[in-house]
């Protein structure tokens, strides 16, 4: 007997963001697309959600579900944030002490409230240290999505990345159909 698979709207979400990222932009792709190894790989999961299950997402999104999709926002370092995430970099710090030449990277998360929000707020954040640099970069970024850091703050770049594409052709990549 076949196990069930189950797709949380969370992961739906993110596989919809590949797919139109892929010039993938109806759902019935998804078919496609199940088991195909690059986005299975990129959203780590065994097998994608297919074109049915896609549609039944669609059918129950409400107008909250819809607006998480845009909620992904990168604030600007400052000393609160770095504090939260001191315990990741000194772990990077630890991690790279007899190796400051290698590419290295802590991901985490907490909770924040900026002075002007009304409630905290999920903070994800990536501490990166480049290749042949000692420094670390920290991205912070504050998403409702309830995915692994690692995931968003790949998703962000994702995004930023196809808005790039965007400016500079004026168009997607098309690779399929």
């Amino acid at each position: 007997m076949t196990e069930a698979i189950y797709h949380k709207d969370d992961t739906n979400r993110m596989q919809l963001v590949y797919q139109m990222i892929s010039s993938c932009f109806e759902d019935d792709y998804a078919d496609e697309l199940t088991n195909e190894p690059g986005m299975t790989a990129i959203l780590e999961k065994d097998s994608l959600a297919s074109q049915p299950t896609l549609s039944r997402f669609f059918n129950r999104m409400e107008e909250d579900t819809l607006s998480q999709l845009n909620q992904i926002i990168q604030l600007k370092e400052n000393a609160k944030l770095r504090e939260f995430a001191e315990d990741e970099n000194q772990a990077l710090y630890r991690a790279t002490k007899f190796n400051q030449v290698d590419y290295a990277v802590e991901y985490g998360e907490f909770l924040y409230q900026a002075g002007t929000w009304s409630h905290p707020r999920r903070v994800v954040f990536k501490i990166e240290k480049p290749y042949g640099q000692m420094i670390h970069l920290r991205p912070f970024i504050v998403s409702t999505m309830e995915i692994k850091p690692h995931q968003i703050i790949r998703f962000y770049y994702g995004r930023f990345c196809l808005s790039i594409v965007y400016e500079t052709y004026g168009q997607p990549i098309q690779t399929h159909k």
